[in-house]
């Protein structure tokens, strides 16, 4: 009976050992990545600045976004119930995420802030007039009011 018991703590013992052994290399997920896929966004509010002018303002709030730890992205308009998917990944040392959607160009968003509660990204171009888009999302919808200007 001794022998029995000892034999299946010893089991046990190598399988909780082996659960926690690291991941292989290239699997290692970082903190940042961690937070940014722990669960949906929910969109507050989409900005346009033309030259520090707020040009354009949008609820942002029919809007959620998932991402997955795989390099995937969805969206959900929670208004007309349309999906749209495509790819993520982290550039400039993750200080910014690049998207890709099938049949749409290509593009990169700086990360302004990401905490675990709030995601907020942002875009800028100087061709002639300074813009400058902004895009915020939260984690608890209804956690955080939306700010009018």
């Amino acid at each position: 009976m001794i022998r029995v018991l000892s034999v299946i703590l010893g089991l046990a013992l190598v399988v909780t050992l082996n659960q926690c052994k690291k991941k292989p290399k290239g699997e290692e997920v970082s903190a940042k990545t961690e937070l940014l896929v722990k669960s949906p966004w929910h969109g507050t509010e989409y900005r346009e600045f033309v030259n520090d002018t707020l040009d354009y303002w949008e609820d942002y709030s029919y809007l959620i976004l998932t991402f997955k730890k795989d390099g995937t992205y969805e969206t959900l308009d929670t208004d007309f119930n349309e999906t749209t998917a495509g790819t993520w990944e982290w550039v400039d040392n993750e200080t910014a995420i690049h998207f890709s959607v099938p049949g749409e160009e290509d593009f990169t968003l700086t990360l302004g802030e990401l905490t675990e509660n709030r995601l907020f990204m942002y875009i800028e171009e100087n061709t002639g007039d300074r813009f400058r888009a902004e895009m915020e999302f939260v984690r608890n919808k209804g956690t955080y009011p939306v700010l009018y200007f």
